[in-house]
């Protein structure tokens, strides 16, 4: 089993981008459980195999790749709320094959975008978390 970040947007349609090194994004089918909100994209977002180092704020190497993945996430999200979109974010354990997930976006956790890095931490697998 492996812990994955998924990134889902919604609201508006805006020209699809991806987040930049040292993140590694894979489209993904992601279906909304609720189904009340339009899902306009789908990303597995990784350091290449899982995301676990999201998570990792100690001061160790693990925990510095962590903080730079972190920091790519940051600017990734503002570039897509400045652009009109609402992002989501969710930790989900993965056993198997990543190819589809179902996450329900009518009760996500908002947060603010300056309070992302305290979001994660916080966070627990299935948690969706919404940016603004």
């Amino acid at each position: 089993m492996s812990t994955f970040l998924i990134y889902v947007e919604t609201g508006k349609p805006v020209r699809a981008e991806l987040p930049g090194p040292p993140i590694v994004a894979r489209s993904l089918s992601v279906r909304n459980a609720a189904r009340t909100t339009a899902i306009r994209a789908g990303l597995a977002l990784t350091d290449g195999l899982a995301s676990d180092h999201f998570r990792n704020f100690s001061n160790q190497v693990a925990g510095r790749a962590g903080t730079a993945l972190r920091e790519a996430l940051m600017h990734f999200l503002e570039r897509r709320l400045q652009l009109g979109v609402v992002p989501h974010l969710a930790f989900l354990l993965i056993e198997g094959a990543l190819t589809e997930v179902a996450l329900d976006l009518d009760s996500p956790k908002v947060i603010l975008w300056s309070e992302v890095d305290e979001g994660l931490r916080a966070a627990r697998d299935g948690d969706v978390l919404q940016i603004v």
